[in-house]
């Protein structure tokens, strides 16, 4: 996800304050079990027909002490044709992808308006810049101890740092990044990964603030219902209530920056210890709760966690009304 800082670069990322590469590992956003990654550059015909149309991408970032980090690979991409790239965009609109990216550039570059930040977005999809197209399972993102500085040359080629001109190595050069030296920083310390958490800076305000609004928007939503007795943030819950004798506790996560299938991943373990830590008493439902629409995939997993007895069922906001994979009430 964006982070604001553009480790020094200029052009558009300078002038912006991100780039839309920073996105080019967010899985959760995948259509059709593939993920399209922005890249300015434009491989032309003959590049693409001695290559049979299939390409090897390595990702490199900038730390703002200026040294490059290997941080990803695309094992194996193709170009998107216009007809994907549309169904592309419908995608984005249908389960808010560009309204969640929107808000994550405005949490790094409060500069941006959501107004601006959307259009731009839109205009990324639109104008076919998101063109490489790499199955899920081709995608290898490198945890953070584990990228690997950049020497200034790979197998003979220089690296260059121009968004259109990508240094284009051999498969043996590409083998090879594996073997280069992993990340540190300039006093031989690991770098910093606190960038990786939510609770950091200008996004952490903004996540507890959503996550607030998503709270007190199920509360009166229940109220309106019928729930009389419904508590927030009582021992660490959310949100608890009960609907005749039967009572629900509710783990409700915003996933701003993260996306649905990681919100659902940290709810399922906050869950298990707010239902049996320390001799608590178990609910007779556990509720997930999202305020973006989960994937058909998120759906399919909480499925099969339901097909071992875990009593769980899945929610999500929807404007001001809430939808659940299975009914709440009766």
């Amino acid at each position: 996800m964006p982070a604001g800082n553009t480790g020094g670069d200029g052009g558009y990322p300078f002038e912006n304050g991100y780039g839309h590469e920073e996105w080019n590992f967010q899985a959760e956003d995948a259509l059709n079990g593939y993920v399209y990654g922005y890249l300015y550059y434009r491989p032309s015909a003959l590049r693409l027909g001695e290559e049979g149309g299939r390409m090897k991408i390595a990702f490199w970032t900038k730390h703002p002490d200026g040294t490059k980090l290997l941080v990803g690979f695309y094992h194996e991409c193709v170009l998107a044709d216009d007809t994907e790239r549309q169904e592309l965009d419908g995608h984005f609109k249908r389960n808010g992808i560009y309204g969640r990216r929107a808000g994550e550039l405005v949490a790094a570059v409060p500069r941006l308006t959501l107004e601006t930040a959307y259009a731009e977005l839109i205009a990324a999809v639109e104008q076919y810049d998101l063109r490489f197209k790499c199955r899920i399972d081709n995608i290898e993102a490198l945890p953070p101890m584990d990228w690997r500085v950049v020497p200034p040359e790979i197998a003979g080629k220089a690296v260059g740092q121009y968004f259109t001109n990508p240094t284009i190595i051999s498969s043996d050069g590409m083998t090879s990044l594996l073997t280069l030296p992993r990340i540190a920083g300039t006093d031989g310390s690991p770098l910093s990964e606190e960038a990786y958490f939510r609770e950091v800076g200008p996004t952490s305000r903004l996540v507890k603030r959503l996550h607030s609004q998503l709270s007190n928007r199920l509360a009166l939503w229940l109220r309106e219902r019928g729930v009389m007795l419904v508590d927030q943030e009582l021992d660490r819950v959310d949100v608890e209530f009960s609907i005749g004798s039967s009572n629900y506790r509710a783990e409700l996560k915003t996933c701003h920056g993260v996306g649905t299938t990681r919100s659902i991943r940290e709810a399922l373990g906050q869950l298990l210890e707010y239902n049996y830590y320390r001799g608590r008493q178990p609910a007779k439902h556990w509720l997930i709760v999202l305020d973006a629409a989960p994937s058909d995939d998120d759906r399919q997993f909480i499925d099969k966690l339901r097909s071992i007895r875990l009593p769980l069922n899945l929610g999500w906001q929807v404007q001001e009304q809430f939808e659940f994979s299975y009914p709440i009430f009766e």
